[in-house]
């Protein structure tokens, strides 16, 4: 199996702030207008790109305007970011995501609003494109993944033959998502052609590509308490050694347990994909520290709760009572604070 091509296929931005008035008003006319006519209308900004305001919007967005680089979407409501844009894959790619997503940025701040704070990451999608390796409807039985939400995919066969042919699996929903399926059938379809210069030289077109597809919006991404776009991008290579531990493809072991199978070597070569820029160690720091912010709350509210119970207001006696109820819990359970924290360790780490 050889790798061609790994990188940010989808990034998706929101910019908080306030949109002038007049310009939601412009949009308004020329949603309008375009809607009278039901084909897209131009219009201007002073940082001259070649822009469109489509006659509807998307989801909460009223306002849709499109140009070649991206998606920008532009709401009056006060319940979702003022705008939000989707950068085209062929943007990211032939800019590099790092510079594209400055483009667009000074692209909000010279033409939209001054934001309130650096835009946020709502979405990135991480790939890897690879031959050699075609994986089947059975190797569903081979991965081990945190995830409940799992499917096969097949599609109809197109001409005289009947039937459906295998094109992938995809793996949870929403937050954290990851999807296998044959890049070059989808290709052919998308018109995404383009991406042969990408593989380049790597490429042999006698065989299908395939690709490994995660996808981390706003919440997972939270989770390790990243949310600019340069904390997001900086951490990339931290996102994918998490996922690829989060999903794993093993080999059918004597054991019923799938988790204690090794790993495939194609799955291990995958995981040493380098999205060219360091590991940060970040991603089990931030962790950490949402968890241990978690418990702190829960503590605090265990304890007040406690306090209220007893009638007792003062911080240090309230923390002895609690103390003195919880060793007292533990002990005629025949337990012992040492190995209950211990046996909840290998567990946390």
């Amino acid at each position: 199996m050889r790798t061609l091509a790994c990188g940010v296929d989808s990034l998706y931005l929101s910019f908080s702030g306030k949109v002038e008035e007049g310009l939601l008003d412009a949009f308004e006319a020329l949603k309008s207008e375009a809607q009278a006519a039901s084909d897209p209308v131009p219009i201007s900004f002073e940082e001259g790109r070649a822009t469109v305001v489509q006659p509807y919007g998307w989801g909460f967005y009223r306002y849709w305007i499109h140009c070649n680089d991206f998606e920008l979407h532009v709401a009056r409501s006060e319940h979702v970011p003022p705008v939000y844009v989707r950068l085209s894959s062929l943007f990211l790619h032939s800019r590099g995501p790092e510079a594209a997503a400055a483009e667009v940025d000074a692209f909000v701040r010279a033409s939209l609003m001054t934001p309130a704070k650096p835009a946020t990451v709502s979405r990135i999608d991480l790939y890897t494109d690879f031959q050699g390796w075609e994986p089947v409807a059975s190797d569903m039985d081979r991965f081990v993944t945190r995830s409940v939400h799992n499917e096969v995919y097949f599609e109809p066969v197109q001409g005289h033959q009947a039937g459906r042919r295998f094109s992938g699996f995809r793996f949870g929903r929403d937050q954290l998502v990851a999807r296998l399926y044959e890049k070059s059938h989808e290709i052919t379809q998308s018109g995404k052609d383009w991406m042969h210069g990408v593989w380049g030289q790597r490429y042999e077109p006698a065989l299908p590509v395939w690709r490994l597809e995660f996808q981390f919006r706003r919440g997972v991404v939270g989770d390790f308490n990243l949310a600019a776009v340069c904390e997001v991008l900086s951490c990339r290579q931290d996102l994918w050694n998490y996922a690829m531990r989060w999903l794993s493809l093993r080999v059918v072991g004597e054991t019923k347990e799938r988790d204690r199978w090794a790993l495939d070597q194609r799955w291990e070569q995958l995981a040493w994909q380098s999205f060219g820029v360091p590991v940060q160690g970040v991603l089990r720091r931030r962790y950490r520290e949402r968890q241990e912010l978690v418990l702190v709350r829960g503590l605090s509210g265990y304890l007040t709760s406690h306090a209220a119970l007893v009638g007792v207001r003062d911080y240090d006696r309230a923390l002895g009572l609690a103390s003195a109820r919880v060793k007292t819990y533990i002990e005629g359970r025949g337990q012992t604070f040492s190995k209950l924290v211990a046996n909840k360790r290998l567990r946390l780490v």
